[in-house]
């Protein structure tokens, strides 16, 4: 995920990779930092992945890199939130 991530978004750079939880499911955390063309200043991703046999799920969370540490409050509560009752059934 994180070389497409990359990939995708030119002047992009990880800078950060950890263990979470959303609600009471372990998740995988990717941190990026980079200039996106439609805004002044560099912005800061957070992709929380829980990645299941039977699926993945990525949220992603953004914010302008210098409002990133107060809007962080929103996206751990977001997350503390999060309820994983099974993947979604595909309807053929």
């Amino acid at each position: 995920m994180s070389k497409d991530v990359v990939r995708n978004n030119q002047g992009f750079v990880q800078t950060g990779l950890f263990d979470s939880k959303a609600g009471k499911e372990p998740v995988k955390v990717v941190e990026f930092v980079g200039q996106n063309p439609n805004i002044e200043e560099p912005e800061k991703d957070r992709f929380y992945v829980l990645a299941k046999p039977e699926c993945h799920i990525t949220v992603e969370c953004v914010s302008p890199a210098s409002r990133f540490k107060e809007n962080e409050i929103l996206f751990s509560l977001f997350m503390k939130s999060f309820e994983f009752e099974g993947c979604p059934k595909m309807e053929k």
